[in-house]
């Protein structure tokens, strides 16, 4: 990796900058909070170029032009923006003749890494790179492709730490995982596969060759085809809710059966592409070690129906089609368990893993409270009503939706029950959604509801009659989920005050520590956990799924989370989150769990226990 220590001395020693230029960048850098050379662009210190010539000196990539030379338009398809956009790699070039990418990269260990996962962009291109600035590349994904600048540039960092290339940012209901474990992959490399074969001006340098271990290529593979169901299913939130669920489910039963990490990885590839169950030519393009194929068409009754893969899946799809058919009787755990036993051919000789699946349920379900706290949402929307592509979305993060098709429907809803907010399309008939705003506004019981409208396309202009009617905001169809989802968080916790972000209360007794923290995670929650155990106190901080900090004591970080994992008894409660502390812990759950387990292990099984 090329850290901004080395390209200060590049650009001094090549006579780029002087010693004098090199300290004005820095100043600048730690005064704006950006990096050291989008700092030297910034004060006109040296161009794009320049800083690339410095770029391909230390790392033996070529230099290759952004903003002057446009990609052509066929490379913008070949790569999906969203891998374009977390990557932030460019594509610049295709040779056909060769099936050669060309893609310029920040780092050398970016490019390593991602000619190793090459099979991930699911066609045989070989790929060759380029390198250029961290500033050059940002410009050109916004002038070229439309993509904005990521959070990490935006960030504060010191002007002389190393920002990963490959900065994390939310993916919650997307791709989980796949940039974040490619940025620790990044960290961790200390060597790497050398990149293909490729024309004389595009040839990488080459590296000792170290292959990914083969866990890590698991997770690659489950979050590469979670980009992919994710991107076929992207119009039927339903099913893709669905899909996201039994993802779920698999990954947490896996890990309460103690299957193993690439047990566990096979398991969640087959619960996401079960969803695809009717595009089986797709499988055959996923490069992967195992047999999804086998495990998805089991018959229950052969040998790969026996397979453990196949009878987590099954029993997971069982219930659900369940749950579709009755969602009442799900309610009930004795008769979820009567019903699965019919239903599920495996019941009889897994019984410990039904079991497991049902406590699986209850926790979960002990857990809901953790979302509902936040409240009640009305959907007025005669397409909502009909079509449920919004509030099924809304009903996975927790909350009780309830819709109606119209502004009439609205008010008379409202006159016997008080949303804690309201959505509303701003085209009904009779009444328009900026009439009924106005109405809830105007009323003294229902003044204080947030109320965010919905334009369809080209209404852009009603807007600001919305605004002016009362909304506290204004969100243009097809609605970007991620910012709608982050408005309701935020709204939510100002209307209620603490009372809405409250959570629920519990013990130890009844639910684990690692179960706990295993649900709320594999549910993308931000959630803050305060344990009290014999004069102890001690709490996690979640942020949509991830861990970032932990205190117990004196303890912070990852020892403070290694150290609750010890308490055995005590009270815990949550509470939502929508303000976050320091982040203090960068290891994925997985990891920290079974560290935290082997930690454990070695003390006594849990002697410190209170």
């Amino acid at each position: 990796m090329l850290y901004p220590d080395q390209i200060k001395a590049e650009l001094i020693r090549s006579g780029i900058l002087t010693d004098t230029q090199v300290q004005q960048a820095e100043q600048h850098a730690q005064r704006q909070g950006i990096p050291f050379e989008t700092a030297v662009t910034a004060l006109e210190l040296a161009d794009h170029a320049k800083l690339g010539q410095c770029l391909s000196a230390l790392s033996n990539l070529p230099y290759h032009p952004l903003l002057s030379v446009p990609p052509p338009p066929q490379v913008k398809t070949m790569i999906a923006p969203l891998c374009i956009d977390h990557w932030r790699a460019f594509p610049t070039e295709y040779n056909t003749g060769q099936h050669l990418l060309t893609m310029a990269v920040q780092d050398p260990d970016q490019a390593k890494l991602l000619d190793q996962v090459r099979n991930l962009l699911l066609e045989p291109y070989s790929l060759s790179f380029t390198i250029v600035s961290r500033s050059e590349m940002e410009k050109a994904l916004e002038v070229h492709l439309g993509i904005q600048p990521s959070k990490s540039e935006k960030t504060a960092q010191p002007a002389g730490d190393y920002v990963p290339p490959m900065k994390s940012v939310r993916m919650p209901r997307k791709l989980a995982g796949l940039h974040a474990r490619m940025d620790d992959k990044v960290k961790e490399a200390g060597a790497a596969a050398s990149a293909p074969k490729s024309p004389e001006r595009h040839k990488p340098s080459p590296v000792e060759e170290k292959p990914i271990p083969a866990e890590d290529v698991g997770r690659y593979l489950v979050s590469a085809a979670a980009l992919l169901v994710e991107s076929h299913l992207e119009k039927n939130s339903e099913a893709l809710s669905e899909a996201r669920a039994r993802v779920r489910y698999g990954q947490l039963l896996a890990s309460r059966l103690n299957l193993p990490p690439a047990t566990v990885d096979k398991i969640a590839l087959a619960c996401w592409f079960s969803a695809l169950s009717d595009k089986r030519h797709l499988f055959k393009r996923f490069l992967a070690p195992y047999n999804i194929e086998a495990i998805i068409f089991a018959d229950d009754a052969t040998t790969a129906g026996k397979a453990v893969e196949a009878q987590v899946l099954s029993l997971i799809t069982r219930y659900q089609e369940m749950r579709r058919r009755d969602p009442a009787s799900c309610r009930d755990v004795n008769a979820v368990r009567r019903n699965l036993k019919v239903v599920w051919s495996s019941a009889q000789e897994r019984q410990d893993m039904l079991e497991s699946f049902l406590q699986l349920l209850m926790d979960e379900e002990f857990l809901a409270g953790l979302s509902r706290g936040s409240g009640h949402i009305l959907i007025v929307d005669a397409e909502e009503a009909t079509q449920a592509s919004l509030s099924p979305p809304l009903t996975h993060d927790g909350y009780e939706v309830s819709v109606v098709p119209s502004a009439e429907a609205a008010l008379e809803w409202m006159a016997q029950t008080k949303p804690d907010l309201v959505i509303c399309d701003a085209v009904l008939p009779q009444m328009s959604g900026q009439d009924l705003c106005r109405r809830v506004k105007s009323n003294r019981e229902t003044s204080q509801v947030p109320f965010l409208c919905l334009l369809p396309a080209g209404m852009e202009k009603k807007a600001a009659d919305c605004l002016r009617a009362g909304a506290e905001d204004v969100f243009l169809l097809p609605v970007n989920l991620e910012v709608l989802f982050l408005k309701i968080q935020r709204l939510m916790a100002n209307v209620g005050g603490e009372t809405a972000r409250a959570g629920v209360a519990g013990s130890l007794d009844d639910m684990s520590f690692t179960d706990m923290i295993q649900i709320l995670t594999a549910g993308n929650k931000s959630m803050e956990i305060v344990i009290k155990a014999e004069g102890r106190e001690g709490r996690v901080c979640i942020r949509e799924g991830n861990i970032i900090h932990a205190v117990a004591g004196e303890l912070t970080g990852e020892p403070a989370f290694y150290e609750l994992m010890s308490w055995r008894q005590g009270e815990f409660v949550t509470r939502q989150l929508t303000e976050f502390p320091t982040q203090t812990i960068q290891t994925g759950t997985m990891s920290l769990l079974m560290e935290g387990a082997r930690l454990v292990d070695e003390n006594g099984n849990g002697a410190k226990a209170g």
